[in-house]
């Protein structure tokens, strides 16, 4: 059963040469792109990351803004607002 499967398939690929080549084309071509679109996103997080260590380790940054979850007693959605003496405090 398996030598006749192995049969057939031959036989389609001999007969259908043009549309098993261009198929293995695309193949190959889509394995390239995913694999090249991991490789760069790898390279660039490294890159961020190494920007980010570039900066020091005694710097903070802070954005005033809203919350997106309930923290502190404060319910979700609420107005983060920083003054100076957040400031002092750090």
């Amino acid at each position: 059963m398996l030598r006749d499967l192995g049969e057939q398939a031959y036989e389609a690929l001999r007969h259908n040469r043009k549309r098993s080549v261009l198929t293995m084309l695309g193949m190959a071509w889509g394995i390239a792109t995913v694999v090249l679109l991991l490789a760069y996103g790898a390279g660039f997080e490294k890159g961020v990351w190494a920007a980010f260590r570039s900066f020091g380790t005694n710097l903070m940054f802070a954005f005033p803004g809203r919350t997106s979850q309930q923290a502190g007693g404060t319910k979700a959605g609420s107005e983060v607002k920083l003054t100076v003496n957040d400031l002092e405090w750090v």
